[in-house]
């Protein structure tokens, strides 16, 4: 999303010389962070958020973002449901009671299309096991609904490891994360694959290639 911004000056004196303002149109992003993961609804809210920010709303789009982040409400679990009501759209945010399935706010068609029933069991196992797991992609946006949806998969446990669904590229950052102590999730770009022989690898750490559905278990026989 693209905004004019005034680069500065005394707009009277500009205007009494018979000069324009030059318009400097500065990219702007917007991003949600939050403990819970309500997929689908923040996608949601930032697409009605992008198109009122190129229709004329009443308001700026800085209101209804301050509205949503800081006077919505996270609703008990179970018990009540928060509408929240957008110029064309009323989301509805709910959570699920303690006794039932936790929420699941996303798909898993990225999960399955990625990889075969036999790796999904097989790295369901692994994260059962608490092993050191890397997710890797070319395309980032494949990585944390991969992750989650393996999570997810573990109900009733709850996992207890590291868990970081984007790691930037960096080689020294995935080395450092692949000597960790303890059992960790991580989503990485396939780029490490390709630029890191199988001996350079940290040991112990399994990989799983989810373009070409294939995981890479640091053996002589890799899945």
């Amino acid at each position: 999303m693209a905004t004019p911004e005034r680069t500065g000056g005394d707009e009277r004196a500009r205007a009494r010389a018979g000069h324009e303002y030059p318009q400097l149109y500065a990219p702007k992003a917007l991003v949600l962070l939050s403990h819970y993961p309500f997929y689908n609804l923040f996608t949601q809210f930032l697409q009605q958020i992008y198109r009122i920010g190129l229709s004329e709303a009443p308001l700026p789009i800085e209101r209804y973002i301050s509205n949503f982040v800081c006077e919505v409400p996270l609703p008990p679990q179970g018990q009540v449901e928060v509408n929240y009501a957008l110029p064309d759209r009323t989301l509805t945010i709910t959570r699920p009671p303690r006794n039932r399935l936790p929420l699941v706010d996303f798909s898993y068609r990225p999960l399955f299309a990625s990889l075969s029933v036999d790796n999904i069991l097989c790295a369901f196992g692994l994260l059962l096991t608490e092993a050191k797991v890397a997710l890797c992609s070319s395309h980032y946006a494949l990585l944390a609904p991969a992750a989650e949806g393996l999570l997810s998969l573990l109900f009733p446990f709850v996992w207890q490891g590291a868990y970081i669904p984007v790691m930037p590229f960096n080689m020294k950052d995935v080395l450092e994360v692949g000597e960790a102590p303890v059992p960790f999730l991580v989503g990485i770009h396939s780029r490490y694959l390709q630029e890191t022989s199988s001996e350079r690898r940290p040991q112990g750490v399994v990989f799983v290639d989810l373009d070409n559905d294939s995981i890479y278990l640091g053996l002589d026989e890799d899945m």
